[in-house]
Parts: structure tokens; C-alpha cells; sequence
């Protein structure tokens, strides 16, 4: 196989929804812990964006949890093998960032909170991610910005030492690829319910 364009020199995936599929867990969790559907979605949605910039400790959420819903989860719930093991990975797209690990560098660029992300790398890396070099990892944690903030963007070009227009950035959310494409990079909206489709638009654009 060959490159499809020398424009493509990076690719920077999101993990959740791309590399991971995660969305049943807005089901499970609710229904494990007797919690209201709806009213778990508002909650985490209110709390979202702090957790990802590193403003919300697991602890602290632990905390907001009991005062919202007077539920009581299991100690560090958020960083346990519990929690983690909720996650799916996409197998197709695993086996295809292979692939391209050995033609393209590769980077991972995603909001996580600090717990979630340091529990999956130390104990879960083997299952959860591919076994290739993500040679930058620009999470929004340590960063204190997220996508969609285009800092955070501006920082992952940066990192590659490249042009933001040789960079392709592949996330399943629509406002992630825009603020992207809004900074010079090319990008991809992940569909992550069909993944094999979705390899197979990538295979098309990246090799030939």
C-alpha cells in the first residue's frame, strides 16, 4: 500500500467513540445504580467539562454524586477496573491504526479526565488502545483546555512540528472536527456505529 496524499503526515484520533465505543455506558450505569435516565445525563453533562480540564477530581465527583442522587458508589468508582471495563474496544479500527502506524505518525488527542486516563494506561492499555506509538498525546486534563476550545487544537499542530493542513484529526463528534477544520487541519466525523464502513472511507482516503 501506498500513502493516498503526501498532504497527510499526522493523524490524531479521539479515543471515546473512535477508539473506544462507550455510549452503552450512559445505559448501564443508570440502571446498575436505580438512578433516573434522564436526570444521570443532565448531571454529567453539567460536570463534563470540569472533569475533563481537570477541575473535578473522581473523589469530588464521588461527593456530587451522593448530594445529587444520594447514591453511594464504590470508593475511587471512577478510576476503578469496575468503571474501565465498562469500555469496548473497536476492533476494526484497532487493526487499521495498525496499519497506519506503519506509514503515518500517529498522536491521540481526546478530553479524559486524569483518573479515567492514568487507570487505563497503567492496567488497561493492552486491551483498550492499539498495540502501535502514539508519538504525541495531548489530553485535555493536562492541558486545562478542551475540545472543542480551538487552544487545544492550536497546541496538538504545535506538537507535531508540522503544518496544520498535513495533520488529519479523526473524532465521532461533529463540533470537535469543525473547531479543527476552523484552525487548518483536516478532519473526519467517526460514525462509531459503523465502523467497518468507516474503515473503509479511511482506507480510501489514506492509501491507494
Amino acid at each position: 500500500m501506498k500513502k493516498h496524499s503526501e498532504h497527510v503526515k499526522f493523524i490524531y484520533f479521539d479515543v471515546g467513540g473512535v477508539l473506544l465505543e462507550f455510549e452503552h455506558i450512559r445505559m448501564q450505569i443508570p440502571q446498575q445504580f436505580g438512578l433516573n435516565l434522564q436526570h444521570y445525563d443532565q448531571f454529567m453533562a453539567s460536570i463534563a467539562h470540569d472533569r475533563s480540564i481537570g477541575k473535578l477530581s473522581g473523589q469530588e465527583l464521588d461527593v456530587l454524586f451522593e448530594q445529587e442522587f444520594g447514591a453511594v458508589f464504590p470508593s475511587n468508582f471512577w478510576s476503578s477496573a469496575q468503571f474501565v471495563e465498562y469500555f469496548r474496544p473497536i476492533i476494526l479500527m484497532h487493526d487499521f491504526v495498525e496499519e497506519l502506524a506503519t506509514h503515518y505518525r500517529l498522536g491521540l488527542l481526546t478530553n479524559v479526565s486524569r483518573e479515567i486516563y492514568e487507570r487505563t494506561q497503567r492496567d488497561f492499555a493492552h486491551l483498550l488502545y492499539p498495540p502501535v506509538d502514539f508519538e504525541v498525546r495531548v489530553t485535555s486534563f493536562e492541558e486545562g483546555v478542551a475540545k472543542p476550545d480551538l487552544e487545544i487544537y492550536r497546541r496538538a499542530i504545535a506538537r507535531t512540528g508540522l503544518a496544520a493542513e498535513e495533520i488529519l484529526f479523526i473524532d465521532d463528534l461533529p463540533e470537535n472536527i469543525a473547531a479543527a477544520q476552523e484552525v487548518g487541519m483536516q478532519g473526519i466525523v467517526f460514525e462509531t456505529k459503523q465502523p467497518a464502513k468507516m474503515v473503509q472511507d479511511l482506507r480510501q482516503l489514506l492509501f491507494h
